[in-house]
Order: structure tokens, then C-alpha cells, then sequence
């Protein structure tokens, strides 16, 4: 590979990265426009319309390698995705943000229906 095609690559890189955050800025300003719409707290905000919307790719995924005869991948692909996002995710916002704290009311109401649904 010389510099020239090295260079096209490192561009491109930068540029995904740029798109990516920009439509996650404007996912979640999204997500809380809805949300408040429908009068919903920041935490089932992130739980259904945000976790519904970063899980569609696993289910793409997971649907394509259940189709593609490979249920193994589908099943991993659940695992591994849930276990990045409450090791990895949670680490690196503990990391950068600090303490997390929880509300207790968050406790004692909405966790629970979560639960149940």
C-alpha cells in the first residue's frame, strides 16, 4: 500500500467518524424531542426509543445470519452486543463522566415496569 492510498484511507476514516457522531448528536436529539412529546422521563427515553434504535443492527444481523443458515452468529451477535454495551459503555461513561447516579425514584417505579414488559 503506498502513502497516496494510505492518505484516501485515513480520509475516509475521518469522515465516517464525523458522520457517525454527527448522526448520533442527531439521533438523540431525536429520541428526546419524542420523548418529551410523549411525556417520557430521560431514562425510558434511552431505554425504548434510544435502545430500540442502536439494537436494529444486531437484529439485522442476527436476522441475516439466522437466514444464511448460521444461528451460532445470530446468538453470539446477542450476547457479545449486550455485554459490550453494559461492560464497555457504561465503563467508558463512568470514565469520562465520572460517578453514575441513579435517581431513586428510578428505582422504585420505572425499573420495575421495565422489568415486567
Amino acid at each position: 500500500m503506498d502513502w497516496i492510498q494510505l492518505a484516501q484511507l485515513v480520509g475516509i476514516l475521518g469522515v465516517a467518524l464525523f458522520v457517525l457522531i454527527r448522526g448520533a448528536d442527531l439521533f438523540i436529539e431525536g429520541a428526546k424531542q419524542i420523548g418529551r412529546a410523549f411525556g417520557m422521563s430521560p431514562f425510558a427515553i434511552g431505554v425504548l426509543i434510544v435502545g430500540i434504535g442502536t439494537s436494529l443492527p444486531e437484529l439485522a444481523s442476527s436476522v441475516a445470519a439466522v437466514l444464511a443458515n448460521s444461528p451460532e452468529i445470530a446468538i453470539a451477535n446477542a450476547v457479545g452486543s449486550n455485554i459490550t454495551n453494559i461492560l464497555l459503555i457504561v465503563g467508558v461513561l463512568a470514565a469520562l463522566g465520572g460517578p453514575v447516579l441513579i435517581n431513586k425514584n428510578l428505582l422504585k417505579t420505572e425499573l420495575p415496569i421495565f422489568f415486567i414488559a
